[in-house]
């Protein structure tokens, strides 16, 4: 590297290690102690932190409290994080593989030059410098590809889902049980829980809203009519996370909003002054109510129902509920994986 080179890497490293240690001891942020939900809002009691936890929030097993709009628990930073450090993390990430790829090209141009000159006698050759660069090389390499997977994955997520890692994990759950009786008694009675009323009916949005009903003339719905409300569009998602453009490579700079509220698309918004019933898309997330998990009558994992759609009927499979705590997806990965205490 030239000396301009290696002042600008320096830099570099210097904002590594200072959105690192931010990462680290920035709060993640908890609910206020009196906080009360709103009546469109789940009630869930944390029975460790002895309050009402926000919407987004879950309780950290290890962090040993209520985490506002909590992602996961990182091992790395060894806290966690949710709402208020949301920004200092994916800053870390951000500036490790802008760094971590300044050096690899760095690396890259020494091992071209090794491999260039492979043909020189071998006292012409620094065997320290030769041992360093592919030692450096494959270390630079690991991190490029690991840490830019999880850069990836996080921006990815903010971007175009405007879920949490949680809040991804938990649609993949929903998406497993969606078909099932047990689910649709319990959007019932959820939908009783907020509206006082039950639904009218369940329209498919992937059937051309045709009302589509199994054996017994129960309303049966598919993923597609689960709408996930906080995602509205990319730069909203990108600016509630992060906070406003111009501050994004400021080290202290936070997000916008206070944690507890957060804006949700409009099909998920129901006004009591319109004319319109209800949906189950303005049921609050998830849907299913997270904090009252039931396990579903029938033990077994999978079943077979069978529906009617349009007079045709139709033999579908799915599954049968399982309790929220105990459910993994394809990855194996739990809830208690990013953290989240079991007993939330």
């Amino acid at each position: 590297m030239t000396a301009r080179e290696q002042v600008w890497f320096q830099i570099c490293l210097s904002m590594v290690w200072i959105s690192y240690v931010i990462a680290i001891y920035r709060s993640p942020g908890r609910p206020p102690k009196d906080f009360k939900p709103k009546k469109s809002e789940w009630r869930r009691w944390c029975k460790k932190c002895k309050n009402y936890k926000p919407e987004r929030a879950h309780h950290c097993k290890t962090c040993k409290q209520c985490v506002l709009k909590m992602d996961h628990h990182c091992p790395w930073t060894a806290n966690c994080v949710g709402y208020e450090n949301m920004p200092h993390f994916v800053r870390f990430l951000v500036w490790v593989d802008y760094t971590n790829s300044y050096a690899f090209l760095s690396i890259s141009a020494k091992a071209k030059t090794f491999w260039r000159d492979r043909n020189l006698p071998v006292y012409l050759t620094s065997k320290l410098q030769l041992t360093a660069t592919i030692v450096l090389f494959m270390l630079s390499l690991l991190v490029l590809i690991t840490v830019g997977a999880l850069t990836l994955r996080v921006l990815w997520h903010i971007l175009f889902t405007g879920r949490t890692q949680i809040e991804s994990w938990d649609l993949e759950r929903i998406e497993t049980q969606v078909e099932s009786k047990s689910f649709i008694d319990k959007l019932e009675k959820n939908f009783k829980d907020i509206y006082g009323k039950s639904p009218k009916n369940f329209r498919s949005w992937s059937t051309s809203h045709r009302i589509v009903k199994d054996m017994d003339g129960i309303p049966l719905i598919e993923i597609d009519d689960i709408i996930f409300p906080y995602n509205t569009n990319i730069l909203e998602n990108l600016i509630r996370t992060l906070g406003y453009p111009w501050n994004w490579i400021l080290p202290w700079a936070g997000p916008i909003g206070n944690g507890l509220t957060f804006k949700k698309d409009q099909d998920c918004i129901y006004d009591e002054s319109s004319a319109e019933e209800p949906d189950i898309s303005t049921l609050p997330w998830p849907p299913d109510s997270g904090h009252q998990d039931i396990i579903a009558h029938n033990k077994s994992e999978l079943g077979f129902q069978e529906i009617i759609i349009d007079s045709e009927r139709v033999v579908k499979q799915y599954s049968t509920l399982v309790k929220r705590s105990q459910w993994s997806n394809d990855y194996g990965e739990k809830l208690s994986d990013f953290g989240v205490d079991d007993e939330e």
